[in-house]
Formats: C-alpha cells, structure tokens, sequence
C-alpha cells in the first residue's frame, strides 16, 4: 500500500491533480477500481452515462475499460514527474 502525502495548493496545482475524480472518490468511497468506477456509472444511466462521467472527469473510457483492475485513484494525479511512487490522493489545505 502506498503511503498518502499532503501537499500544498501550489503544489497541487503543478501535479496535475484532477480534483473532479477526487471529489467524486471522496463522495464514493467504495468505488476503488475501474471495474468499480464502470459499475457505478453503467447501472446510474447505462453506457452514454458512462461516456459523459468520464468526459466530465477528463477520462478516457476506453483505458478506463482496459485497466478494469487498476485502482481508480490512479487517474487522480495526471503528472507524476519527479515522484518515485505518485500518492493516492490529496489533502489540499
């Protein structure tokens, strides 16, 4: 398990951090893989809602598909550079 950081606003802002997908695992916190995350949406409004959460979460359906065993939080930080092992998630103060 990898250890959870927290980081600044400043720099949360030059990682990449995508804070829709964030807030949306802080209001869902059983959904914890991309199966999950496919479950989730599938069974709230079928495949165009599928479509839509994942254009709203800057997502790409098809990876998210593919990687059904990867753990959704992965997708929180879009650049992981100069980080040896990218944390889960953030707690931005």
């Amino acid at each position: 398990m990898t250890a959870q950081r927290i980081v600044s606003m400043d720099e949360a802002r030059s990682t990449s951090i995508n804070f829709t997908l964030l807030r949306f695992l802080e209001q869902n916190p059983g959904i914890e893989t991309a199966l999950d995350f496919v479950n989730h949406c599938r069974a709230r409004g079928g495949e165009s809602y599928f479509q839509s959460r994942c254009r709203e979460m800057g997502l790409d359906p098809n990876e998210i598909c593919t990687s059904r065993t990867a753990e959704i939080s992965d997708w929180v930080w879009g650049d992981s550079q100069g980080l040896d092992d990218p944390p889960r998630l953030a707690a931005v103060s």
